[in-house]
């Protein structure tokens, strides 16, 4: 492990165990909205990244810093970290098991490396560019999943959170019922991390920001799987995100065709 990304999964275990700490005694007083009923955060999420930008900032003097609850600074630095602080707020208001730190690092706008942490399933994923994705230190591979009728997925909503006047949900219906199963975790990060190592064969979901997705990109990457807007670009925030196994990113990308998410 480099000096950067032990310094990447260190930050994101101890923001873990703030976090999980913090969940522990959550009043209603500590949640808040943001713009509707279903876009929450917490006095957590902003302790958290608090916490996890002074702590980068300490080991990592001049980075640039982009974090989802007080924004950017110096975001065009060489080397800019991007953070969800929780990623999956609603499943922690909840007190789910899905909820994440994440913690990604971009160089000259790139996404680099990521680390997530998963506090209550005790797993802690990570990855550098060329240099393979793991869990807990063991070594992650995408599936070998070649057609959509075996294919476990995942999928979310943010675009329904958004009130957008066209959602994810046209795509949910004619998708599913070719699959052997689906799955909606409530948290990109995870869901990247899940294709990554195997578990589901794929993932895709329109409206996504670059702290969703900074860190588990290139987890997904690293293990094998491709990654790519809904034409196969790299719009991947503005254009959805498609991550699944060689064998089906294609096929996925096919169903997708003709989407305006916009």
């Amino acid at each position: 492990m480099t000096g950067i990304m032990k310094i990447m999964t260190e930050t994101a275990r101890e923001a873990g165990r703030l976090a999980f700490e913090r969940r522990k005694n959550l009043p209603a007083a500590a949640i808040h909205i943001k713009t509707t009923a279903a876009d929450l955060v917490t006095d957590a999420d902003r302790e958290t990244e608090r916490f996890i930008r002074s702590t980068l900032e300490r080991k990592c003097p001049g980075y640039g810093f982009i974090g989802e609850e007080f924004g950017a600074s110096a975001a065009d630095a060489e080397w800019c970290w991007c953070v969800d602080p929780i990623d999956g707020t609603t499943s922690y208001v909840h007190d789910s098991l899905v909820w994440c730190v994440s913690i990604g690092l971009l160089h000259r706008g790139k996404f680099y490396a990521g680390a997530v942490c998963v506090p209550k399933l005790g797993e802690l994923y990570y990855a550098e560019t060329g240099r393979g994705a793991f869990c807990n230190e063991v070594p992650l591979r995408a599936s070998g999943c070649a057609a959509l009728e075996n294919a476990l997925l995942a999928t979310g909503f943010a675009c329904v959170r958004d009130k957008r006047p066209k959602t994810n949900l046209e795509f949910f219906c004619r998708i599913v019922p070719q699959l052997q199963g689906i799955r909606r975790d409530g948290s990109a990060a995870f869901d990247l991390c899940q294709v990554a190592a195997g578990k589901y064969d794929g993932y895709w979901e329109f409206r996504l920001k670059s702290h969703d997705i900074a860190a588990g990109v290139v987890i997904a990457r690293e293990a094998g799987a491709l990654v790519t807007d809904a034409d196969g670009g790299e719009n991947l925030t503005g254009n959805g995100l498609v991550c699944a196994a060689p064998g089906i990113h294609g096929a996925l990308l096919g169903e997708l065709a003709g989407h305006d998410i916009s």
